[in-house]
């Protein structure tokens, strides 16, 4: 038997992997973990189909593996296993051994070997919960440790952590023993602000009634040491991010919609379609232009980053006043 779990969340992932194994009586089974990522095929196909020496039923989970996921961070590994080779083992595997693939990401659909595998194995992917389910999850998770919170730290919570659950998860193990009832203030004080929210603050500023408070704003990162490179690799992100919200409204779809296709925030999106009239996609392309400069400019040696950065800033605020 054969069963994929995949998710782009860390948390999730181990979660359900533990949730599996523990469907299986504990003095019955032997867990057998192969690192996916370090171990060519060959020693999975030995190790998953062998017999645990004691009569115990045999668990095999393979992490990572290889020649399967998405994405450029796959090691050099060989031999890779050819279709037939691949298929040969799925169909040997027996009906009580059990073979588990965790995958941190996902499958890698347009693969002959993932289509294999689809043919096979019982896939589970476990997505990111909308923002309801992430709300009760919150609760659920703080009473369980006999700590309640209130509903606005809830919704604080949320829009600081939404949609990068392993950061909420770390975030509840951090506050979970602070106070028995946890409120919005006691939020604002021990969940910081990640990059990504200094960068929403930045943006929220640029585009305001008062534009020239984002370089006030930077100022003060730059007193915390945020390294501009950061900024520009991040709102890089945002704009290009910018410019599918601004196709999507083009194409009448709803702030709702929008958020979980692009597994943003919808307040986020709100606030984007607000700034339609200054950051037309024409604009939006002007802005990526002069990330690549500033971005080529600082890369190339530049004696002061940080001025740099302030100047990208004006020839903004310039292009949309």
């Amino acid at each position: 038997m054969l069963k994929v779990l995949q998710s782009t969340s860390f948390i999730l992932l181990q979660e359900a992997l533990a949730a599996l194994i523990r469907a299986y009586p504990q003095t019955e089974t032997m867990v057998s973990d192969i690192d996916g990522l370090s171990e060519p095929w060959p020693v999975w196909t030995q190790e998953a189909l062998s017999v645990a020496l004691d009569g115990r039923q045999k668990i095999a989970v393979i992490h990572q593996p290889y020649f399967l996921m998405k994405g450029s961070l796959k090691p050099n590994i060989t031999p890779l296993p050819d279709l037939a080779g691949l298929t040969d083992w799925l169909a040997k595997i027996p009906s009580d051994s059990i073979v588990i693939f965790a995958i941190h990401g996902e499958i890698d659909g347009r693969l002959e070997l993932s289509k294999a595998i689809k043919k096979y194995g019982d896939i589970t992917t476990l997505t990111i919960p909308d923002m309801e389910s992430w709300s009760q999850d919150i609760v659920t998770r703080l009473k369980s440790v006999n700590t309640t919170i209130t509903f606005d730290a809830v919704k604080t919570l949320v829009q600081a952590t939404y949609p990068d659950y392993d950061r909420l998860i770390a975030e509840l193990d951090k506050i979970a023993t602070f106070s028995p009832t946890l409120t919005q203030q006691d939020i604002v004080a021990l969940v910081k602000p990640s990059l990504e929210d200094n960068v929403f603050q930045l943006t929220n500023d640029l585009f305001g009634s008062t534009p020239y408070q984002a370089l006030v704003t930077f100022r003060a990162f730059k007193v915390q040491k945020e390294e501009p490179m950061m900024f520009i690799h991040v709102l890089t992100r945002h704009f290009l991010l910018q410019a599918q919200v601004l196709y999507l409204l083009g194409q009448h779809q709803t702030t709702q919609t929008i958020a979980q296709q692009l597994a943003i925030h919808p307040y986020r999106v709100t606030l984007m379609a607000k700034q339609q009239k200054k950051l037309s996609l024409k604009v939006t392309n002007t802005i990526l232009r002069y990330l690549g400069e500033v971005d080529l400019k600082i890369k190339s040696g530049s004696p002061d980053r940080y001025s740099d950065f302030e100047w990208f800033l004006l020839k903004v605020i310039k292009i949309i006043s």
